[in-house]
């Protein structure tokens, strides 16, 4: 007969460590950093001898450890390191969480192992050193690798098999769609947006422009066939689109903003319904799609921008668009308000979401 036995006492974890760790500092950066923090924290301050002895300690450990972290199922059977649940919990966490900036400068770029073998320039632009950017970018690539080809909601798949937390598994969704779609964050124009901003809108695009939480890649070529179809009947005729026009300029009167119509004038109504729905309409075409947030910027923000709105402004009139689309008195055929209705809502809706978004970041 065979025995195994495994005979441990329970690993220790130096929080402030394993966080250099994660932040790729090397062994010497972080004997200063620990000496540092214990400083900082007014505690007994170790020889840098002995601080280094336990640096090297720990990172051996950590390396170790990060086998199993590749693979987080495999932390909760392995023995090798005695670990209580929440310790588990933790170290999962704070593994695949990432920096906001280095995530920022990996948008729009294919996860090619000649990206990997780059990322001194990330490095630079992020202040994280190479070896955390390296981090990143290979959770980014294994969590794709290992969901991508998996029907179902992302949030859920990649929770389930990762053990993340929501909040953070939703995050890496909303990044999986960014590069799924391979949408260009990286004009100059964009600049100065943050990896949030990119974030909120592809959460946006795939609840408002996707078939199905269960299918999070499929854009919904409804919209784009009605898209074109509506631009067709609202702009074809003239007499089409102005009782449109007019019953949500009186709806803006009566709610106390005259304002937003007389800044706008006529060609905000036909300005903006145009655009909206050619951003519709390129939903259908991946070059398109690729450049939506240089289209949003360029064919929605500026144009509401030039006509002296506010964010406020702006949401104001998208939400009276979407109000009397189906409105009674709206001029609109009532098969065209039942074909379309729900298509320009969500163009509409999902739209003003990004832009508004997009309007109020630093620029």
């Amino acid at each position: 007969m065979n025995y195994t036995t495994v005979s441990s006492t329970k690993v220790t974890i130096n929080r402030t460590l394993w966080n250099a760790w994660l932040s790729g500092l090397g062994t010497d950066n972080a004997v200063d950093y620990l000496l540092m923090h214990q400083k900082v924290q007014s505690r007994e301050i170790p020889t840098k001898y002995h601080a280094t002895l336990f640096v090297v300690s720990q990172y051996r450990q950590f390396e170790m450890l990060e086998q199993f972290l590749s693979f987080p199922k495999t932390l909760r059977s392995q023995l090798l390191f005695p670990l209580d649940k929440q310790e588990q919990e933790y170290l999962i966490e704070s593994y695949y969480g990432y920096d906001e900036k280095v995530v920022r400068e990996l948008l729009g770029k294919k996860l090619t192992q000649r990206v990997r073998k780059d990322l001194d320039d990330v490095a630079l632009k992020s202040g994280v050193a190479i070896m955390g950017c390296r981090r990143i970018f290979d959770n980014i690539k294994r969590i794709i690798k290992r969901i991508e080809d998996i029907e179902g909601p992302l949030q859920e798949l990649i929770a389930r098999h990762f053990l993340i937390s929501p909040e953070l598994a939703q995050s890496y969704a909303n990044i999986m769609f960014l590069n799924h779609h391979r949408l260009d964050t990286t004009k100059r124009r964009l600049s100065n947006y943050r990896f949030r901003d990119f974030e909120y809108a592809a959460s946006v695009f795939s609840l408002y422009f996707t078939t199905s939480p269960s299918e999070p890649y499929e854009i919904d070529a409804i919209l784009s066939h009605d898209a074109r179809d509506l631009k067709t009947v609202l702009f074809n005729h003239k007499e089409t689109i102005e009782p449109f026009r007019r019953i949500v300029n009186q709806y803006l009167e009566q709610q106390g903003h005259a304002d937003i119509s007389e800044k706008g004038g006529i060609n905000a109504y036909r300005v903006l319904i145009k655009n909206i729905l050619m951003l519709g309409i390129g939903l259908g075409n991946g070059k398109e799609l690729r450049d939506i947030f240089s289209t949003i910027q360029e064919k929605i923000i500026d144009p509401a921008q030039s006509f002296g709105w506010t964010v406020e402004q702006f949401a104001v009139f998208m939400d009276a668009l979407v109000r009397h689309f189906d409105s009674p008195n709206s001029g609109l055929n009532v098969n065209v308000q039942r074909r379309f209705a729900n298509s320009f809502q969500r163009l509409v809706i999902g739209i003003k979401l990004v832009s508004c978004r997009l309007f109020q970041s630093p620029q």
